[in-house]
Parts: structure tokens; C-alpha cells; sequence
């Protein structure tokens, strides 16, 4: 059982929904269960007196955001011995994220980083003005099951100065839907597609998906330039005509006849 998964069987059983014949599973992945039950009851004392853990969102490499968990953004040392078990057991350094929702905040805990040095990030609701959830899914199909796995969506905000930016599979989506609905305090935060920042240049640095669209656009420019020059200089037609190597080209043709 991986990570998600754990997760997602503690998120039932908060609702209440874990059958028999699943625990006895959990059971099987004692390793990973203990973890993780030892992991929430740290998270109890992070907690205020009269806040209760409402649920929790795992984020892994699968499915999610990959680039923010691998190569050198994936890499993170162990110094406790907490965190170097840890490491031994899951064989994991930055790969396993999790969210977790109250009634009055959201935590963020990078496992690795948070066994290691206890950091976290706390995101007060009464701090974030919306979320931005724009879900994407391919407009064509090849086989039915195309639509569960290439449905994903971004999801994104702003909490005082910090920024958080993911990217949800379809039941991550369908989870955080779930806890907007239920959580009164996060149901007031409203939902909208397009990114907010509160300055423009934490638009432009801190916003990946304009960054993504941005480099597309300027590799599409680039392969026109490329077009550009090529028709210019060996065609001598475009914005490039004045370019044109027609001369250099028939000196080229003649090198064979100059060594006669």
C-alpha cells in the first residue's frame, strides 16, 4: 500500500467508511500504517485546543506536480535519525507531500523536511481570497480509460506572502471538492480558474502555468525564426530575404572545378 492510499483509508475512516476486511489489510502494511499514524499524532501537536483535523490530501510525484519532487528540487538530506528510518523504510526524500485541512487552516508538510527539522507551512483560510481550481481533461479518447487517467487540474493559491501551486489528479480534485463543501470556513473562500497574485511579479515568477504557456510561446517563436531564416537565406524570400546566399552558394558548387 503506498502513500495515497494509506491516506486516502484514514480520510474513511474519519467518515467513518473503513469496512473490517480493510483494516486487516492495513494491518499487512503495518511499516507504512504505524508511520503514518505516528505522523498524524505529530500533527495533533501542531494544533490549537479547539481545531480538529477535518481531513487530509496526499501529493506524490504520481499524479501530481513531478518537477517540484524531483531532480534537484526532489533532494533533501536526512540528519535525524527519525528521518534517516524514514528514508531507509520508503525510499523517499521529497516524493511524499501532504495537505491537511481543519476548521481553520490548511497545513503543508513535506514529509522528509518536516521529520527532519519539524517544518511546515501553515495557511490560515481568513488569509487565502480563492483558490484557483481550473480542471483539464484530453478533448479526444483513444481507449475509455483515457478520461480517468489524463484528467488533471491546476490548483493554486495565495496565503499572505506564500504561494502554493499543484496539480491534482481527478480524485484529488473530487477530495478538495469534498472539503470545500463540508469545511464552513474553507466553503467561503470561492473557487475561480483564473491565477491571483497580490503584486505582478509574483505573477510572472511565481505562477507556473503562465510560465509554461510562456515558454511555448516562446518556442513556437523560435520555430518561426528558425523557418524565417531558413527561407530567407537559402530561398531568398520572407523578412530575411536581404540574407539571401545565393552567391556563396554557387561558390560552393564551383570549389570541386578550382582544383583542376
Amino acid at each position: 500500500m503506498n502513500f495515497k492510499q494509506i491516506v486516502d483509508s484514514e480520510n474513511r475512516r474519519l467518515r467513518n467508511e473503513v469496512t473490517s476486511e480493510e483494516k486487516s489489510h492495513l494491518l499487512e502494511d503495518s511499516k507504512t500504517y504505524i508511520f503514518f499514524q505516528d505522523l498524524i499524532m505529530d500533527i495533533q501537536s501542531l494544533l490549537e485546543k479547539d481545531e480538529t483535523v477535518q481531513g487530509y490530501l496526499p501529493l506524490t510525484s504520481s499524479g501530481n506536480l513531478a518537477i517540484s519532487k524531483q531532480g534537484i528540487s526532489g533532494l533533501s538530506y536526512a540528519r535525524t535519525e527519525r528521518a534517516k528510518q524514514y528514508v531507509k523504510e520508503f525510499k523517499d526524500t521529497r516524493n511524499n507531500q501532504l495537505l491537511v485541512f481543519t476548521e481553520k487552516r490548511i497545513l503543508f508538510l513535506v514529509i522528509i523536511d518536516y521529520l527532519d527539522s519539524q517544518t511546515y507551512f501553515s495557511y490560515p483560510y481568513s488569509s487565502i481570497s480563492a483558490f484557483s481550481l481550473k480542471p483539464r481533461k484530453l478533448n479526444r479518447y483513444e481507449k475509455p480509460e483515457d478520461e480517468e487517467i489524463m484528467f488533471w487540474a491546476y490548483f493554486d493559491f495565495q496565503s499572505d506572502n506564500n504561494i502554493f501551486s499543484d496539480v491534482l489528479t481527478k480524485k484529488d480534485f473530487v477530495l478538495f471538492q469534498h472539503f470545500h463543501d463540508t469545511i464552513p470556513a474553507l466553503n467561503k473562500i470561492p473557487i475561480i480558474e483564473n491565477i491571483q497574485r497580490k503584486n505582478p511579479l509574483d505573477y510572472i515568477v511565481s505562477n507556473w502555468h503562465f510560465n509554461y504557456r510562456f515558454m511555448m510561446l516562446v518556442n513556437m517563436l523560435l520555430i518561426l525564426l528558425a523557418i524565417g531564416l531558413v527561407l530567407g537565406i537559402v530561398f531568398g524570400v520572407g523578412i530575411f530575404k536581404d540574407w539571401y546566399y545565393r552567391n556563396l552558394i554557387e561558390m560552393i558548387y564551383l570549389l570541386p572545378y578550382f582544383g583542376h
